[in-house]
């Protein structure tokens, strides 16, 4: 009888895994709270053949703005062009190489990745165990990276060995039942039959279109879902205190760290191997946000690290940082564009990057 038991549960248990895998997208989409699967899915139902698909954080996800770098190229070329924001708050290399696999392993096939640098996700011993990049990469790596995973800081955040240990097993539980992955996607489909009902107001998503300007309340900024584009609005000085605060501690102890420059070669390695084109894009920043640096020093660190990254496996790099734009009125805090900002800078990037990139050659 035991046995039997034992059967009949692995069976129900491998016919809902079956089933969700097939019919539960939506389900796992929902569950992912922090977006990755959101960013993937939309780039999937508009097109398998994007032209450029864009990688980074959210200095990427607000800073560069796909629906204008779509008309300008299809002005210029004559033809549709498409692009993805495959960008997500936080993301470090660990992560983005598990996004484009994911992305990869769903038949889509870009053109050209453009993988936006950002300074603090290389000190992955601080950044790695965001909460954000904890919860994407559950959904996104595989039972078979857990040794990768181990010998990373993801768990590290947790607190203590004990919690660490939890993490993994939580992981391989969340890989292995597809049902427990997914609970919160489950949560937020059954409030949606019943939204008034108990918890059920705290459990759904708040999905804006707009996002409001803090100075001009009347303002707001449109939200491009189909395309990932996310803008934020104007600076404020509460916006230019988070930032104080949260890069302090994001660049404590500032390093590149190896295990960041390994998962950035193993992306571009796996582009590669997909007929997929890379470039790598330091996107602006204010000289205000070099004072978040335990030393001044550590920001040419950075930018040597990925000089040498690029030379090494001779991926272009374009250091739009420092001396691009140095106009608070085009920043939303110290490291990252607002809505005007994006605009300026992508219509930048769409002529100096983007169309060199597919301009016929003479």
């Amino acid at each position: 009888m035991a046995w039997r038991i034992t059967l009949a549960f692995l069976l129900l248990l491998a016919l809902s895994n079956l089933a969700l895998d097939h019919f539960g997208g939506q389900i796992s989409i929902d569950g992912d709270a922090w977006g990755a699967l959101r960013q993937i899915s939309a780039c999937e139902r508009r097109t398998k053949r994007p032209d450029v698909v864009i990688m980074g954080s959210s200095r990427a996800q607000a800073g560069i703005a796909p629906p204008v770098l779509d008309g300008e190229l299809s002005a210029r070329l004559g033809r549709e062009f498409i692009t993805c924001d495959l960008a997500v708050t936080t993301s470090v290399p660990l992560e983005d190489y598990y996004m484009l696999r994911r992305l990869l392993d769903d038949g889509v096939r870009p053109r050209l990745i453009i993988y936006a640098t950002a300074d603090f996700a290389f000190n992955t011993a601080v950044t790695e165990t965001n909460v954000p990049v904890r919860d994407n990469v559950e959904y996104l790596a595989r039972l078979s990276d857990l040794p990768d995973l181990a010998r990373t800081h993801i768990a590290d955040g947790t607190g203590s060995l004990l919690a660490s240990s939890s993490w993994y097993l939580d992981f391989a539980a969340a890989r292995l039942v597809r049902f427990y992955a997914d609970r919160r996607g489950f949560e937020i489909a059954l409030c949606r039959l019943t939204p008034r009902f108990g918890p059920c107001p705290g459990i759904l998503p708040d999905d804006p279109t707009t996002v409001a300007s803090p100075p001009t309340p009347l303002r707001a900024y449109p939200i491009d879902a189909a395309e990932g584009w996310y803008p934020l609005p104007e600076a404020t000085a509460l916006s230019l205190e988070n930032s104080r605060w949260q890069y302090t501690a994001w660049l404590a102890h500032y390093h590149v760290a190896p295990d960041a420059l390994a998962y950035l070669g193993r992306l571009v390695a796996l582009a590669r191997a997909h007929g997929s084109g890379v470039v790598l894009l330091n996107t602006p920043i204010l000289p205000q946000h070099l004072a978040f640096f335990p030393q001044l020093t550590d920001y040419v660190t950075y930018l040597t690290a990925i000089q040498q990254f690029a030379a090494q496996h001779q991926v272009p790099f374009y250091d739009e940082g420092l001396g691009y734009d140095d106009d608070i009125h085009d920043f939303a805090d110290t490291n990252h564009l607002n809505y005007w900002g994006a605009l300026a800078f992508t219509g930048w990037l769409g002529i100096h990057v983007v169309l060199p990139a597919f301009s016929p050659t003479p």
